[in-house]
């Protein structure tokens, strides 16, 4: 049985490390998912590479709205170097059925045997979201004054 070789940042090379990022970068992760948009559009090379791997550096493309939070803003007429999809968490409101009532309900109870829920009680649902999201280098935002 032939063994399997742990990959290491010395085996990294400017040769492979196009392989090599399809393989680190799984899109687990909004990180993940932005260093592999930025490989795939050219922005990111293999010394951005290295600096992630080795420092942890992110290099510095963001989203509009983390620009603008920041105290930048992405200049006029300027087109997105690249963009990800992105995990985006989100909360729904809303009010509950009947049908949903009396499921929890079925499971949970007050101390006395008391029911919790009812139709019409405001619920809120939380999840996670790809949204496309579009990334500015530094060179397209100036400081606001």
């Amino acid at each position: 049985m032939e063994e399997k070789k742990t990959l290491t940042i010395n085996d990294i090379t400017p040769e492979n490390f196009t392989e090599i990022i399809f393989s680190i970068f799984q899109g687990k992760t909004n990180t993940d998912l932005i260093m592999l948009a930025g490989f795939q559009s050219g922005v990111y090379g293999y010394n951005d590479l290295m600096k992630y791997l080795n420092d942890g550096i992110i290099p510095n493309y963001h989203t509009f709205a983390t620009w603008k939070k920041n105290g930048f803003i992405v200049k006029k007429g300027q087109k997105a170097a690249f963009k990800a999809d992105i995990w985006k968490y989100t909360e729904k409101k809303g009010t509950m059925t009947q049908e949903d009532a009396d499921k929890l309900n079925a499971v949970m109870c007050g101390p006395n045997g008391e029911k919790l829920y009812k139709a019409g009680d405001e619920t809120t649902n939380s999840r996670y979201i790809k949204k496309l999201s579009f990334f500015f280098g530094p060179d397209q935002v100036e400081k606001i004054a």
